[in-house]
C-alpha cells in the first residue's frame, strides 16, 4: 500500500505515542490504518474534484472569451447598420425635402393654370359676346346636348334665361329659330330673342326681332303674332315713341277685331297717354334671372329660417337651463328654509330645556332644603321621643315608690 509522506509521518507518531503509552492492540492498529485510508481517499477526492473544477473554470473562461468576441463583432456590425441607416435616414429627409417642394411647385403651377383657364373661360365668354353683337354667331354659347322637339327648345330657353343664362338662352331660341323656320314655335323662339335685346336696350334689334315673327307667319290673327306687336309698341314706349306706339296698337286691334287680345290692345291704347311721354326714355329692368334670384331668395329664405330655429333652439335651451337653475335655486331657498326652520327649532329646544334646567335647580335645591328640614325635624322628634320615653320610664319607677311609702307608714 502507497502511503504518502505526511500520512506516513502521522502514522509513524501515532504508532510512537502508542509504544510510549504501552502496548497497543490490534483493533486499535486496525482503526487507525481504517482512518488512514479514509483520509486518503478525501484527498483523492477532494483532488479530482479540485481538476473538475479547474476545467470547469477554464472552459467558461473561454466561453465568455468567445461570447465577448462575438459582441464585439456584432456590435461593430450594428454601429456600422446605425450608421448605413442614419444615412438612409438623411437621404430619405432629402428626398422627402425635394417631393414636398415639387408637390408644392405643381400646386402653385395647377393654381396659375387655373386662373389661366378662368382668364381663358372670361375671354371666351367676351369673344362670344362680341361675335354675336357683331357677326350674329351665337352658336359657340350652345348647351352640348339639346333636344329634339321644337317645345323642349323652347321649354330650355325659357329655362336658361329663368336662370339667367342670357347668352345661352339667346344661342338656344336662335338655333331653334333657324331648325323650325316658318313655324310658331321658331315665332316663340323668336319672341324669346327679341325679349332679350328689349331688356339689354338693344330696341333696333329687338324691334327688327318682332317685326321677323310677324313677317315670318304672314301677318295672321294669330296670338304670337298679337304678342310680336305688342313688344314692339312696348319698344317704342321705352323710347319716347308714344306716335308709333300707339299706331302699332291700332293696327293690333283692326288685325284681332272682337278677339280678347284686341280688347287689351284697346285698353293699352286708353292709358298710352299716362304711361308713355314723347322723347322721354324709360328703360326697362330686366326680367332675365328671375328664377334663380327666386331660388336665392328660397336659400336665404330657407337660411334665414334654419337661422330661426337655431336662435328659438337657443332660447328654448336657455329658458330650459332658466328653468332647471330657477328650480335649482328654489331648492336651494327651501333646503335653507328647512334648515333655518330646523336651527330654529333647534334653538327652542334647547333653550327650552335650559329654562327647564334653570327652573329644576331652585326646586331641587328647595326639596333638598325641606328634607333637611324634615330630617332635622325628625331627629328633635325622635330626640324628644327618647327623652319621653326616659321620663316615663323613671316616673314609672318612682311612682311604686312613692306608693309603696304610705303602705310602710301604715
Amino acid at each position: 500500500m502507497n502511503i504518502s509522506a505526511p500520512v506516513r509521518s502521522l502514522l509513524c507518531a501515532t504508532v510512537a505515542l502508542v509504544m510510549v503509552g504501552g502496548c497497543s492492540s490490534h483493533a486499535q492498529l486496525t482503526s487507525l490504518q481504517q482512518r488512514v485510508t479514509k483520509l486518503e481517499r478525501q484527498r483523492r477526492a477532494l483532488r479530482d474534484t479540485y481538476k473538475r473544477d479547474q476545467k470547469r473554470l477554464e472552459r467558461l473562461r473561454q466561453d465568455i472569451e468567445a461570447s465577448s468576441r462575438y459582441l464585439r463583432r456584432n456590435g461593430a456590425r450594428m454601429n456600422a447598420r446605425v450608421d448605413d441607416l442614419e444615412d438612409a435616414l438623411r437621404l430619405s429627409r432629402g428626398a422627402s425635402d425635394v417631393l414636398r417642394h415639387r408637390v408644392e411647385s405643381i400646386a402653385k403651377a395647377l393654381r396659375t393654370e387655373q386662373e389661366l383657364m378662368q382668364a381663358l373661360g372670361r375671354k371666351h365668354q367676351t369673344l362670344v359676346a362680341d361675335l354675336r353683337d357683331r357677326a350674329g354667331i351665337s352658336v359657340l354659347a350652345l348647351p352640348r346636348e339639346l333636344p329634339e322637339h321644337a317645345d323642349k327648345w323652347i321649354e330650355l330657353a325659357n329655362h336658361k334665361f329663368a336662370w339667367g343664362e342670357v347668352r345661352a338662352s339667346e344661342a338656344i331660341a336662335r338655333e331653334c329659330r333657324k331648325r323650325f323656320q316658318g313655324t310658331e314655335q321658331a315665332a316663340k323662339c323668336g319672341m324669346i330673342v327679341g325679349k332679350i335685346a328689349y331688356e339689354e336696350h338693344r330696341f333696333n334689334d329687338a324691334v327688327s326681332v318682332f317685326r321677323a315673327v310677324h313677317d315670318a307667319l304672314d301677318g295672321k290673327a294669330l296670338d304670337i303674332v298679337a304678342e310680336a306687336l305688342q313688344s314692339i309698341s312696348r319698344t317704342f314706349e321705352a323710347q319716347g315713341k308714344c306716335a308709333q306706339s300707339k299706331q302699332v296698337l291700332v293696327y293690333v286691334k283692326g288685325l284681332m277685331k272682337a278677339n280678347d287680345t284686341a280688347k287689351q290692345a284697346t285698353e293699352l291704347l286708353a292709358s298710352l297717354g299716362k304711361r308713355c311721354t314723347e322723347g322721354q326714355v324709360q328703360l326697362p329692368e330686366p326680367s332675365s334671372g328671375s328664377l334663380k334670384r327666386a331660388h336665392q331668395a328660397a336659400e336665404l329664405a330657407k337660411a334665414k329660417t334654419a337661422k330661426e330655429a337655431e336662435i328659438e333652439q337657443d332660447k328654448a335651451a336657455q329658458r330650459i337651463k332658466e328653468q332647471e337653475q330657477k328650480k335649482i335655486q328654489e331648492a336651494r331657498i327651501a333646503r335653507d328654509k328647512r334648515a333655518a326652520a330646523e336651527a330654529k327649532v333647534e334653538a327652542q329646544r334647547i333653550q327650552k330645556d335650559q329654562l327647564s334646567k334653570n327652573a329644576t335647580q331652585p326646586r331641587v335645591a328647595s326639596e333638598t332644603v325641606k328634607s333637611q328640614s324634615k330630617s332635622s325635624k325628625s331627629t328633635s322628634a325622635a330626640t324628644k321621643d327618647k327623652g319621653a320615653t326616659k321620663g316615663a320610664k323613671a316616673s314609672k319607677q318612682s311612682k311604686p315608690a312613692s306608693q309603696s311609702k304610705p303602705l310602710k307608714d301604715k
